[in-house]
């Protein structure tokens, strides 16, 4: 059988087809959230941070309280002086991350808790241009 040039472009045309209803499909598909990214840092991390550094985060945190409606839910993170009882136990902290990953977990609080991991992220951009 001899293919002429009207077969080739039916056949071009029709192969063509699937690739644009992929592309089609992937544009309406809505970005999921990473509920596994890390939203604060480890005590191990935390114990890496100079007193400068950790007094900054906690001051950070302290003042997103008031403004998220995650860490809102923290009543121990209410106040600096507070804050930084938890900042110095691992016990404290540990507690403290859990309870904020558990409520990260949650698709409806992403924002809030993005907010959150930014805060973190920002504090290591900052400190991390060192020379």
């Amino acid at each position: 059988m001899k293919l002429n040039l009207k077969n080739w472009s039916v056949i071009l045309l029709l192969g063509c087809l699937p690739l644009s209803a992929a592309e089609k499909t992937k544009s309406k598909v809505k970005a999921v959230p990473d509920l596994d990214r890390v939203w604060t840092f480890s005590f191990e991390e935390l114990n890496m941070l100079d007193e400068n550094e950790k007094s900054e985060y906690a001051q950070s945190l302290v003042q997103a309280v008031s403004k998220n409606k995650v860490l809102g839910q923290f009543k121990e993170a209410t106040s600096e002086k507070d804050f930084k009882t938890i900042l110095v136990s691992e016990e404290k902290w540990t507690a403290f991350e859990k309870k904020m990953n558990q409520q990260c977990q949650d698709k409806k609080n992403y924002s809030d808790c993005d907010k959150v991991a930014r805060l973190r992220v920002d504090l290591l951009n900052k400190y991390s241009t060192r020379k």
